[in-house]
């Protein structure tokens, strides 16, 4: 299943899976975005590096992956991306603009 979610379907998934390793969080902003702030235990994988395609293909595809960045143009295009690499599950609820913007918690 990969399919786009709202940022609150996104904090139940997070909710629902705190301690279930099996759920990756991956933020695919540049490494200065998220030193700014980021969701709690997510893993940053910078959609711009030269190396991002076969970085997100050594990723477990049997894991359920939870995506974002800035605004959703970045998660959305990687959702396609994972699609054709094969990931099982994958959700994306585009911005962690969008995600503050609703309240929800970050870690600086």
């Amino acid at each position: 299943m990969l399919k786009q979610i709202s940022v609150l379907e996104g904090q139940d998934l997070i909710e629902k899976n705190l301690n279930n390793s099996d759920l990756i969080i991956l933020d695919l902003r540049t490494s200065n975005e998220f030193s700014v702030n980021h969701l709690a235990n997510s893993v940053n994988l910078d959609f711009y590096s030269k190396n991002f395609r076969t970085d997100l293909d050594k990723l477990d595809k049997s894991k359920k992956y939870l995506i974002y960045c800035r605004s959703g143009q970045r998660s959305g295009v990687t959702l396609g991306i994972m699609e054709k690499l094969g990931f099982q599950t994958v959700y994306d609820f585009g911005g962690i603009l969008t995600w503050m913007e609703k309240g929800l918690p970050v870690t600086r």
